[in-house]
């Protein structure tokens, strides 16, 4: 039964237990968490690279790449200043997330003196061990490990070259060292190992040193970023073995993204597992972070007090990243910029960032920011263009644009000259001042804090004042609610309103500018001041807490159209808004893909005074229970030609059925919230809010050392096809890492001790050998060939066959050799790498294994490893 290591055929195959806590690269060059089987990649060319097996190891550091934190790692200070600053969550790591640190050398330091260090423990015993991280330069030319032990007497460092090959390494006292190692571990990262000896003394220091743009001073700006740091027991560096970090307090809630690509807020003292919201593909990790506070008032919903408009449009409503409906929509030529100021600096260091979707770009954005008090504007201003496939691509050195799913892109960008703490900051989202029509575009989430990196969003806190009437939101179960008439300012007025389409998404503050619905009895929930004509009539309606519409179906040629018209008299020269609750009897999303009215393409369309407006430009919103609310827009000219609004259905489109609810005709640019009405007209006032800026507390992060279990992978008699008397077996096999211990077996059967099993494996100076043991009593031995000359990382072929013949083995393309056995042991398992009963474990990665579960001959035998 031949087989190739795959996730299906390794799990119908085997058995596998073990590798807790360890790791592996994923298909897309990403280390990620992971249990035996281990099927691992190769991080640059992503091919797969084969079973990888490992014995147990531990990492003995905490907080293995959280060098923020304090209670694992420690930056030594001159004067009072820290000689290395550490920027958490600074770039993306080998696992693809944000979360690898900069270490910035600081100019009141010297290369070699500057360091973040944590102390470890360890068996007070002479013995040999493997430091190692992941580093990538961040403008720093060199870094380099120091290991020493309860005294800097005895001490290792490996110099190593970010930037080329001229790594370099020394030793003092008892340390001696045995190695250094370079691998290309993707995106521009290396791992550096350097294996050494150690004393006796139970205390050992692990310390990195960056540098910065040259050997010399610091300069504040660069250094090396930095990820993984490991040190283990073992004579040469294994896979990466995270500490397991959880967080165990922050005092506010904490945005992050679900496995859907959504963002969501965790409840304070929640932990967050964070997902990548352009690459769902990437396992999660836990995204900690320090304190920071967004200065951007009214940061979720940017059309209110305190922006400063400029542009036309200004549609509320609109799907924002985290799942809520407070996207604001722009459109049209503006005669001002869209702007916030009167940010006050915290710290001479800031970051901007703000969520920015192409909604139908034909000109370019811009964005920048200012500091209001020295009249500085910076540059270069970020230009933000449509990339031809309804994305966006910016230019502007130093502005960063990155995809965060669903149309999405966080802009970015961070000064370090040119603000002083106090000074008053003012940002520019898309429009910096009078410009042409540039199509639309959606923006969310503007946020301003201190620091290098822009860190998870923050929103403003909101909070309600007072609204002198009614009015509408939805519930935690997406029906449509109507809020309690205030006149004051009273807290639980405030109308909190979920996206009945996302109810996982929290609930927000709703805030709108004062609207009419000039349409009455708006849920035909009593006959009249409605034209029914065709195939249209009074019907229930099932959704989102609305049970009373009318129900309309396809008419025939001679009816002409099916229609529910209401009357009202409009104005010249002006805007209106028509929205209505639609819900297909199909369930569906209505569709509209002509602007010709009467065409197929379309399910029905709607009319402003006997206008029907362009329908591909529709707005189409989910609404929850298959209900979908669709809206548009009309600008009335000189005249007006009619007085009936409403749906109609031609025998031209579609013969999707459909029932319509929730008329709202508003003279505005587009839909508000939904207004019900009756015999009358109704007012809604407009919500009178507050904003103050928010702060995110810090994540509490606590670490442990773990230890990485060996790989245990098999096939046993449970499995139905392992023949006990005869087989063969086949792997290509990467060369193991064999210095810890004299012999690796690779492969073995047997019934689970030591004393019966069939061995295949290799000794350190590279030999190849095949044992049988039977009752304790080893009654055949072989050795075959040399894998000494083979480099680490190659690949050879080995078989070995058992039966009635006893016991043959083959090995690369050297001849089958063959030795008599009297009885076979009794063989109830295959395993590979170690066995499941003894830790006499190989490291290494198994590429292919085939199983024969019957005799074959000797040429067959030879034939596996040609």
């Amino acid at each position: 039964m031949p087989t190739t290591l795959t996730s299906k055929s390794a799990a119908e195959m085997f058995v596998s237990s073990g590798g807790a806590n360890g790791t592996r690269v994923s298909p897309l060059g990403f280390i990620e968490s992971a249990v035996a089987p281990r099927l691992d990649h190769d991080p640059v060319t992503k091919a797969a690279k084969g079973l990888l097996i490992e014995s147990g190891r531990t990492n003995m550091l905490r907080y293995a790449s959280r060098f923020d934190q304090t209670a694992g790692w420690n930056v030594n200070v001159a004067g009072g200043t820290p000689l290395v600053k550490v920027v958490p969550n600074a770039t993306l790591a080998p696992n693809g997330h944000m979360e690898a640190a900069k270490l910035v050398l600081s100019s009141q330091s010297n290369y070699g003196n500057g360091r973040v260090t944590q102390i470890a423990t360890k068996a007070a015993a002479i013995g040999t061990y493997v430091a190692s991280v992941y580093l990538k330069s961040a403008g720093g030319q060199r870094a380099f490990i120091y290991v020493c032990g309860a005294s800097a007497t005895n001490s290792i460092s490996a110099n190593f070259d970010l930037l080329g090959s001229t790594h370099s390494s020394s030793k003092t006292g008892s340390f001696a060292i045995i190695s250094t190692s370079v691998s290309d571990a993707g995106n521009g990262w290396r791992r550096y190992a350097l294996v050494f000896t150690c004393d006796e003394s139970t205390a050992i220091t692990y310390a990195l040193y960056p540098s910065g743009a040259s050997m010399g001073a610091g300069d504040d700006i660069n250094g090396a970023f930095a990820w993984g740091a490991q040190l283990e027991a073992g004579t040469f560096v294994t896979s990466c073995i995270p500490s397991v970090d959880t967080v165990t307090a922050r005092a506010s809630i904490a945005s992050c993204y679900d496995a859907k690509g959504v963002m969501r807020y965790a409840a304070a003292g929640v932990g967050r597992v964070n997902y990548d919201p352009a690459n769902l593909m990437l396992a999660p990790a836990l995204l900690t972070e320090p304190q920071r506070t967004n200065l951007v008032l009214s940061s979720s919903q940017m059309n209110r007090n305190p922006w400063s408009v400029g542009i036309t449009g200004g549609s509320t409503g609109k799907l924002a990243p985290d799942g809520t409906l407070r996207a604001i929509e722009y459109a049209g030529a503006a005669t001002g910029p869209l702007t916030q100021g009167n940010m006050i600096a915290t710290s001479s260091e800031m970051t901007f960032s703000v969520f920015v979707k192409n909604a139908g770009l034909t000109g370019p954005l811009s964005f920048t920011w200012r500091n209001d008090t020295t009249a500085l504007t910076f540059t270069p201003y970020a230009t933000v263009s449509a990339d031809g496939n309804g994305g966006l691509t910016v230019s502007g050195t130093g502005w960063d644009l990155r995809s965060v799913g669903n149309g999405w892109y966080r802009l970015s960008n961070t000064k370090s000259t040119g603000i002083a703490v106090g000074d008053s900051l003012r940002i520019y989202t898309g429009v910096t001042g009078a410009v042409s029509d540039r199509g639309a575009f959606q923006v969310f989430g503007a946020q301003l804090e201190d620091g290098s990196v822009a860190t998870s969003y923050i929103p403003s806190s909101d909070t309600f004042a007072s609204r002198s009437s009614t009015g509408t939101y939805f519930d935690a179960q997406g029906k449509i609610q109507t809020a309690v008439v205030i006149q004051t300012a009273v807290v639980n007025a405030a109308r909190m309103s979920y996206n009945p389409a996302d109810l996982l998404a929290p609930p927000t503050l709703l805030q709108e500018a004062a609207s009419t619905n000039m349409l009455t009895v708006s849920d035909f929930a009593t006959p009249g001041g409605t034209s029914l004509l065709g195939d249209a009539a009074y019907s229930d309606f099932s959704g989102i807490g609305m049970v009373t519409g009318v129900k309309i179906g396809r008419p025939t040629v001679a009816q002409q159209w099916s229609l529910a018209y209401k009357t009202v008299t409009l104005q010249p020269n002006t805007s209106y808004c028509l929205s209505v609750f639609v819900k297909m009897d199909d369930g569906l999303a209505p569709v509209f893909r002509s602007d010709t009215a009467a065409s197929e393409s379309n399910d029905f369309a709607l009319a402003i005074v006997g206008v029907t407006p362009p329908m591909t430009k529709f707005i189409v919103t989910p609404q929850g229970d298959g209900v979908y609310r669709v809206s548009c827009t009309h600008t009335t000219g000189s005249s007006v030609p009619g007085a009936n609004v409403g749906a109609v259905k031609y025998p031209q489109n579609s013969p999707r059925g459909f029932r319509v609810t929730g008329y709202q005709l508003e003279q505005a640019a587009f839909a508000s919230s939904y207004i019900p009405t009756a015999a009358a007209t109704v007012l809604r006032a407009a919500d009178v809010t507050n904003s103050t800026a928010s702060t995110r507390a810090a994540d509490t992060v606590g670490s442990t050392a773990v230890a990485r279990s060996a790989d245990f992978v098999y096939i046993d008699a449970a499995k139905g096809w392992l023949n006990a008397a005869e087989g063969a077996v086949a792997l290509e096999v990467e060369l193991p890492k064999m210095p810890d211990i004299t012999v690796r077996n690779i492969m073995e059967l047997g019934d689970g001790t030591a004393g019966n099993r069939l061995s295949m494996g290799m000794s350190i100076p590279g030999g190849v050998y095949c044992t049988g043991t039977v009752g304790g009593t080893t009654t055949a031995t072989t050795s075959a060939g040399n894998a000494g000359v083979l480099s680490p990382g190659d690949y050879f072929k080995v078989a070995l066959a058992y039966g009635a013949e006893g016991l043959r083995y083959s090995f690369r393309t050297d001849g089958l050799r063959k030795n008599a056995m009297a009885a076979m042991p009794p063989i109830t398992r295959f395993a590979l790498g170690a066995v499941a009963w003894g830790g006499n474990q190989a490291c290494l990665h198994i590429k292919a294994a085939r199983y024969f579960p019957q005799r074959l001959t000797d040429a067959e035998v030879s034939a596996l490893t040609a």
